[in-house]
């Protein structure tokens, strides 16, 4: 199968299944638990079995998760992609104002939420007047507690069809709904693949929440579209950061600047000194700028390269990124374009000179097809076919 007929991501989950039936996909550090690239093929056959005849739910139903990093959250959120259905995860640290909205204009009618986020969900559910169904599942065994007879449901999913409803922070307004398709989710994944070199013997660890951009493409859809694996871990530990990268054998991480300042103020030259670290090809920085003396700082004291690059919820991540060693990298900079085309514009969008401040533009097949029922700040951020970012450079 080649690379144009894999654009769905249960085209990628069965080609990974039938290539590397037994190779991990992911790995549980809290439950010790791992699941194999076939193993994880029969759970989400049996997710999609359980959303159409247990839940009613069918193509492009909008379904919520409410669900911290666990082995049930990543297995759900792909297989509501798998089933042809679209994932809105919510950020359990919005609040119940900023939730109840997105739940609303999402129009979904059923959240998935594990058992210690029981009651935020019945407190959001509680400001909206629709009927909407609250499923409690174990953030642990979830697939483990659905029943066993099932069977497989023939794909109806196209490259085109969304795939996610990711809503952005709402810090200037209303949360707005990214729609992400099957292509723009893949895409994202191909352009951390691409940047950061990963073949299929690489194991990232995933801190980061899944319910941000960052989290779910870098180090999940990265990791599938490189054939590769990850570690899940339900939060950022200093203590147990780097207990984990050794344990796993992890060969890179995705962070952002204040995990790295907590590394740096966190451990000694002497506890540094007791890991090994020699399988870690890299880590990568975004969210933020990274101010080049803590870059610095790190690389100095853990012996690890770090990658800074620049993303977007409305790009699928990554559309900058410092390249790896032997080539330069630049401190202070977010990188060069992978995978996709990016320019800087003056205010009139004509494209500039270098060394001259201007927005930065980005164009690919990982950009967003709109804002979910928002056609007015749709055409807005648009220019063309480049999408203005807001972000100078």
């Amino acid at each position: 199968m080649n690379e144009v007929s894999l654009n769905t991501i249960r085209k990628y989950i069965e080609f990974n299944a039938k290539e590397n039936p037994q190779s991990d996909f992911v790995s549980c550090p809290h439950t010790n638990n791992k699941i194999s690239n076939k193993q994880l093929k029969i759970n989400l056959d049996k997710i999609n079995f359980y959303l159409v005849n247990k839940k009613k739910q069918k193509k492009n139903s909008i379904i919520c998760t409410l669900i911290e990093n666990s082995l049930s959250s990543i297995q759900l959120m792909l297989g509501i992609m798998y089933s042809g259905m679209i994932q809105v995860p919510l950020n359990l640290v919005a609040g119940e104002e900023q939730l109840s909205y997105i739940v609303n204009h999402s129009e979904s009618k059923i959240i998935f939420a594990s058992s210690s986020n029981l009651d935020l969900a019945k407190k959001i559910v509680n400001k909206i007047s629709s009927d909407i169904e609250i499923v409690e599942i174990d953030k642990n065994n979830f697939i483990e507690k659905i029943d066993n007879e099932f069977e497989i449901i023939k794909e109806n999913t196209n490259y085109n069809d969304n795939a996610l409803l990711m809503y952005t922070s709402g810090t200037t307004g209303k949360p707005k709904g990214v729609m992400l398709s099957h292509e723009n989710i893949l895409s994202g994944g191909k352009n951390v693949q691409i940047s950061h070199e990963l073949k299929s013997k690489d194991k990232a660890l995933c801190v980061l929440p899944l319910y941000h951009i960052n989290g779910l493409i870098v180090t999940v859809i990265g990791p599938l579209v490189s054939q590769s694996s990850l570690v899940i871990c339900e939060k950022f530990s200093t203590t147990n950061f780097w207990k984990y990268i050794s344990k796993f054998k992890c060969t890179w991480f995705s962070v952002v600047p204040t995990i790295i300042s907590s590394l740096l103020n966190k451990y000694s030259y002497d506890e540094i000194n007791s890991l090994d670290l020699s399988f870690v090809r890299f880590g990568r920085s975004a969210s933020a700028a990274l101010a080049p003396e803590t870059h610095k700082n790190f690389e100095q004291k853990f012996k690890i390269k770090m990658i800074e690059t620049l993303g977007l919820t409305e790009s699928c991540a990554p559309i900058l990124s410092n390249p790896l060693p032997p080539k330069k990298n630049k401190y202070g900079s977010s990188g060069i374009p992978y995978g996709n085309e990016v320019i800087i514009v003056d205010s009139k969008f004509k494209e500039i000179s270098r060394n001259t401040v201007g927005q930065i533009c980005v164009r690919g097949k990982n950009v967003m097809k709109g804002y979910y029922k928002n056609l007015e700040e749709t055409k807005k951020s648009f220019y063309k076919d480049w999408f203005l970012t807001g972000d100078l450079g």
